[in-house]
């Protein structure tokens, strides 16, 4: 990353940080492997998704995309490892001292909480149905825990469901809400969401 554009990375946090080094080069990677397509890097996809905006961004912007553009040097870039390493050893020590001192298995959590946590650590996370809300919609739940866990949590995944028996055939419920058009091509092509407080994440 230039120096300049430290600026840039202001709001993120290391986990961000990390993903964005990984994203440019696998993505990289992907496109190498994609045949009938003149993409070959990120700055590919940005440049055809500002030039063909109307269809490509009618909903949301490319934040992510530049933000990622403007990384260079990975995998040894120090600003990537530095904050690859801080984010898991976080992780696994944030997860692992909580199942100590609660002396748990796993962890569970609502479905709609972050799953960050588990997957930065390079941890075992599963999720479950748990029920129908009133509205017909399902209810989930996250169940993770420490290195090397798979086999525990894929147990207690298979007693909790078939404890609860919720698992229900899906019906067609009616129309998704169309989303409302985000209006980023209009007046100006920088592909950019008005985000709150300026911040991506």
């Amino acid at each position: 990353m230039d120096t300049d554009t430290g600026d840039v990375f202001a709001y993120t946090n290391d986990e961000t940080m990390a993903l964005l080094y990984e994203f440019k080069a696998q993505i990289a990677d992907y496109l190498a492997t994609v045949t009938h397509t003149d993409m070959q890097r990120l700055a590919d996809l940005i440049a055809f998704n500002l030039s063909h905006c109307q269809q490509e961004m009618p909903y949301y912007g490319q934040e992510i995309f530049e933000l990622s553009e403007q990384t260079s040097g990975y995998p040894t870039n120090p600003i990537y490892v530095a904050a690859r390493t801080h984010a898991r050893n976080t992780a696994r020590s944030g997860i692992d001292n909580a199942l100590a001192a609660q002396n748990l298995d796993p962890i569970v959590a609502p479905h709609l909480t972050n799953s960050t946590g588990p997957a930065v650590a390079g941890y075992p996370n599963l999720s479950l149905p748990v029920g129908i809300r009133d509205n017909g919609r399902p209810a989930g739940m996250l169940m993770y825990s420490t290195f090397l866990h798979e086999p525990q949590l894929i147990g207690f995944g298979y007693a909790l469901e078939q404890a609860l028996n919720v698992r229900r055939q899906p019906q067609f419920l009616g129309s998704v809400i169309p989303v409302p058009n985000a209006d980023l091509c209009t007046g100006h092509q920088s592909g950019r969401a008005d985000l709150p407080h300026g911040r991506i994440f």
